[in-house]
């Protein structure tokens, strides 16, 4: 079954701004951390998966590696925690319209785990110069 998407006009897409939880390692009393996607990481993320929805095969496309490149470096320069970049993560991908289009179900969970996937190797990966 192929399913039709029409990636020609970019739907506006925002900030994603996540509280992020405590761990049983914070210590009482301190604030708690926002993590908020940058305007510019969300729209990134936006413009790679517009244009890989149609085949469903992120793995290929350095537009999305690059994006992710991007967001996992935000993170790190913001010191957030790992827990903290996947929440702002998955949040920003309910807000791209490219994933927004994908029916909830099985194939939907499938590709955002995919992408999760992707990120949590990003992260980890060694750092590029």
């Amino acid at each position: 079954m192929v399913i039709a998407y029409d990636v020609s006009e970019p739907e506006p897409c925002g900030v994603v701004r996540v509280e992020s939880f405590r761990s049983g390692s914070d210590v009482v009393g301190t604030p708690r951390a926002t993590a908020n996607l940058s305007v510019e990481r969300v729209m990134a993320l936006h413009v790679a998966l517009r244009n890989e929805i149609a085949d469903r095969n992120p793995i290929s496309s350095p537009d999305l590696r690059e994006a992710l490149r991007q967001i996992c470096g935000e993170a790190k320069l913001k010191n957030w925690q790992p827990e903290q970049l996947l929440v702002a993560f998955k949040m920003a991908l309910d807000t791209v319209p490219a994933v927004r289009r994908i029916p909830r179900g099985p194939e939907r969970h499938e590709f955002v785990a995919r992408l999760v996937s992707l990120c949590i190797d990003e992260y980890y990966g060694a750092p590029r110069r």
